[in-house]
């Protein structure tokens, strides 16, 4: 019997009172009679007052006993249990903290189980627990229920292809329910008070990584950007970027912004709520974008990605380079070019500078030319102003090396426009990495310093007025 049939069947209330009674005599650590438990799950779907008699202490004790010791033997004993205490705590903070107070190993063991409608069921019920229930996400997180959630939602049959629209919005329906729970288990970890130093193992950190990969073609962007924010939540931690950092998973984060781009690309932004998701994306996006800027100024992070290493050349320098139209196509805000830009550029910060003059004096690579040709292209957006940036500071870089690097960029076509358009930026922020880039290029070097007099003699013009305007603004009246 299907689940929207059982709600519709009216239970014999002397029968819910038997089984009512039947429960309240047994031991907490006995076994509950599955035809009674099958009564109240129907009822207990319809009744308040079945519910509330469902969510005592006693009863919730025997019911998580339950699904422990039926679980490998008679698992449909288990689910019925499982369905009661689903019932017993929607809308129920008293029954809430009663299993919150309990553990929960019984979920763990649930998810363990290799039967994809058991976990489903597994993480209804944590939805009805944890919904608004702080301390129960919080215990969960303790007990690091997260990982047996990410396992789940990266099984085979929890990524698998669904056939027809119906079974496809089915199979969605199935695994929000994870997507969520796992969504408010990981939010704890940032919470004062939780104490888990213990990371992920490899492949946990992997599965949760392709998360939003696996599930993007089938969700929509709410629960997309629950699990991009769920990878978010762990990210943000030091000890885990250290960790992606060591096993070379960097390339997954730019995977990442690319799924996130696809998903948004296919978004019409005329219609209100496509823009409110596109909102969404982007905001992800720049969160990424910040977070792999972080990762790449980590001192661990020059040890394994060493310029000489084809993981740095894939990652970064061929997406700086590409010409592929494709590439550009899906990057229509110029976050990935950012993400590129800001890693490389922190790399190479952390870099002696003798050891990268030929990204710019071979031609092949010359990453000072597409980096000046972003600054020129990119528009008058606040992401705009990210690639402007981000850009300025690996040139900022690139010119470290020697005075022969330096006239090498002084010498491009475009310096002095790049110039003009960083140093004449409305935003204080960008106009400030045009002056650094101005000092940087003239540093020992006549032909910049010539080249670029005019341009200097501006930038001192401005600095002089602004600090008269200053001294007369504390000049008392």
């Amino acid at each position: 019997m299907s689940a929207s049939d059982q709600a519709d069947v009216q239970v014999d209330q002397a029968v819910v009172q038997r089984a009512l009674s039947q429960l309240s005599a047994i031991s907490a650590y006995n076994d509950y009679d599955s035809t009674d438990l099958a009564i109240l799950v129907i009822d207990s779907r319809q009744s308040s007052a079945t519910r509330q008699r469902l969510a005592t202490p006693e009863t919730l004790k025997g019911l998580v006993h339950t699904v422990e010791v039926h679980l490998n033997t008679n698992r449909e004993t288990s689910v019925l249990a499982l369905r009661c205490i689903a019932n017993a705590c929607a809308d129920n903070t008293p029954a809430r903290d009663i299993i919150t107070a309990s553990g929960f190993s019984w979920a763990a063991q649930c998810l363990a189980v290799a039967d994809f409608q058991l976990s489903v069921l597994t993480s209804k019920v944590l939805f009805n627990i944890c919904s608004d229930h702080e301390p129960s996400q919080k215990k969960c997180f303790e007990e690091r229920l997260h990982v047996p959630l990410i396992n789940f939602l990266a099984s085979k049959d929890a990524v698998r292809r669904p056939n027809g629209a119906d079974e496809k919005e089915t199979h969605a329906a199935d695994i929000t329910f994870a997507i969520d729970v796992l969504f408010m288990v990981a939010g704890m970890k940032a919470s004062a008070g939780t104490q888990s130093d213990e990371l992920l193992s490899d492949n946990d950190l992997v599965n949760l990584i392709f998360l939003p990969d696996l599930h993007s073609r089938y969700v929509d962007v709410e629960t997309f950007a629950s699990l991009s924010e769920t990878v978010l939540a762990f990210l943000r931690d030091p000890k885990e970027q250290e960790h992606i950092i060591a096993k070379g998973h960097v390339g997954y984060l730019l995977d990442i912004l690319r799924r996130q781009h696809f998903k948004a690309s296919k978004l019409d932004p005329s219609d209100e709520e496509a823009a409110e998701d596109l909102k969404v994306l982007l905001a992800l996006s720049t969160s990424f974008v910040w977070i792999l800027s972080d990762i790449a100024a980590l001192p661990a992070f020059k040890t394994i990605y060493t310029l000489e290493r084809v993981e740095c050349e894939g990652l970064f320098i061929r997406f700086i380079r590409s010409d592929d139209a494709r590439e550009r196509r899906n990057d229509p805000n110029g976050l990935l070019l950012t993400a590129n830009f800001q890693a490389l550029g922190n790399l190479l910060w952390a870099l002696p500078a003798e050891q990268f003059g030929h990204l710019v004096d071979r031609d092949e690579l010359a990453l000072h030319r597409p980096a000046m040709a972003a600054i020129l292209a990119a528009g008058n957006s606040k992401e705009d102003a990210m690639v402007v940036h981000s850009a300025a500071g690996l040139l900022i870089q690139l010119s470290r090396p020697s005075v022969r690097v330096r006239e090498f960029i002084g010498g491009a076509g475009s310096s002095l426009s790049v110039l003009e358009r960083l140093i004449r930026h409305e935003l204080p922020g960008v106009k400030q990495e045009g002056v650094k880039l101005l000092r940087a290029l003239g540093k020992d070097c006549p032909t910049n310093q010539q080249k670029f007099a005019e341009l200097a003699k501006e930038v001192m013009l401005a600095s002089a007025e602004s600090n008269n305007a200053a001294i007369v603004e504390e000049v008392p009246s």
